[in-house]
């Protein structure tokens, strides 16, 4: 009985490496499959990426280490001879950890202003949407900048011109009232509420 199990083991052998091999290949082919499948997934998420009018940055799960930066976001943020971290960005390097901390929390975030550095080393203010994403099978968050400078500048200067013009009407001694006519909002003075009898609070 125990001749008769030899034949039968001797002729197992090449057969379960045969098995082995093709299971090898077959398992190889798949894995050849896969990076085929991820490089092309890169490479349309690099042409779309690179298409776009704004900087766009990948980054790792710490928000720091750069994966993919298409060509705008290398001509705004990078110092000559490059960068490979995102710490440099950020003016206030809070700015990045409450980012970082909001992302961990509801896995994006939309229209956040920050103040950042360019590869110059000049400010600019950034509204950022950044969201928490898999890419190629590695957590990674990918974020969009778009300059708001001059947004900011015009809110700033709004801002100062209101001011200057609250400070003029109070120091006149003239009641003055403003109609904004599409609006129909009229801004009355405390000069002139006092004139007409009007208490402060009201109107």
């Amino acid at each position: 009985m125990v001749a008769r199990r030899w034949p039968l083991a001797a002729a197992a052998v090449p057969w379960c490496g045969s098995l082995g091999l093709l299971l090898g290949i077959r398992l190889g082919d798949l894995s050849l499959i896969a990076s085929r499948r991820s490089i092309a997934i890169r490479e349309r998420f690099r042409v779309i990426a690179e298409a776009l009018p704004i900087p766009i940055v990948l980054t790792g799960p710490d928000n720091r280490r750069v994966l993919f930066a298409n060509h705008r976001s290398q001509a705004q943020f990078y110092p000559p001879g490059g960068a490979d971290r995102t710490d440099a960005y950020y003016v206030m390097p809070e700015d990045q950890q409450k980012l970082l901390d909001r992302l961990r929390r509801a896995g994006s975030v939309e229209n956040y202003e920050v103040e950042m550095r360019r590869g110059d080393g000049s400010t600019f203010w950034a509204l950022v949407s950044a969201t928490s994403i898999t890419f190629s099978g590695e957590p990674a968050i990918l974020a969009s900048y778009h300059d708001i400078t001059d947004r900011k500048a015009a809110e700033e200067a709004l801002l100062a011109s209101e001011v200057r013009y609250a400070l003029i009407s109070r120091a006149a001694n003239d009641g003055i009232w403003d109609w904004d006519i599409p609006t129909g909002a009229v801004y009355y003075s405390s000069r002139w509420k006092e004139i007409v009898g009007i208490a402060p609070a009201c109107g």
